[in-house]
């Protein structure tokens, strides 16, 4: 789609093509193709066609979201991949917001994060200590009393 756009010179035309192709897409493969494709296109009007599928029914749907949003590059929609963390219980949906929200850099996340950091799947526990030290630059490690001190003044500071 990429080269074809520049090629061309039609990359304006690439957005709303690749959102008509998401609303039209009737199996769910192609669906998450074209979120993903959204996501490569690095603009950040591209985050309100992928916005509203991060409170879809599935998992996997809020999953290839989240992964999309990450993947634009800007804050756009880091609100509502906030929220969207903070109500998410599927484990790996939650790791893809999480990732997501660690190349976003929203730090509010942290709040969110830290908890993580005690449960007992080792992979949550990755995928938090990841985007902990993605938004904060620091490295405590699994340490949640750490990080909790770590936010409690990066949060005065803001």
């Amino acid at each position: 789609y990429f080269e074809l756009s520049l090629k061309h010179q039609l990359q304006a035309d690439l957005l709303p093509t690749l959102t008509a192709i998401l609303e039209a897409a009737g199996s769910e493969g192609a669906k998450a193709e074209a979120r993903m494709a959204i996501g490569r296109a690095g603009k950040a009007e591209a985050a309100r066609a992928v916005i509203p599928y991060l409170r879809d029914d599935s998992p996997e749907i809020r999953s290839s979201a989240a992964v999309a949003l990450g993947s634009l590059g800007t804050d756009e929609g880091a609100e509502e991949l906030y929220h969207a963390l903070a109500a998410e219980r599927d484990k790996w949906t939650r790791i893809n917001m999480a990732a997501a929200a660690g190349r976003m850099k929203i730090l509010p996340t942290a709040e969110i994060l830290i908890p993580w950091l005690d449960d007992p799947d080792v992979d949550v526990k990755t995928a938090a200590f990841s985007t902990l030290r993605a938004i904060s630059g620091q490295s405590f490690g699994l340490d949640a009393a750490r990080w909790q001190k770590w936010w409690e003044a990066a949060r005065l500071r803001r």
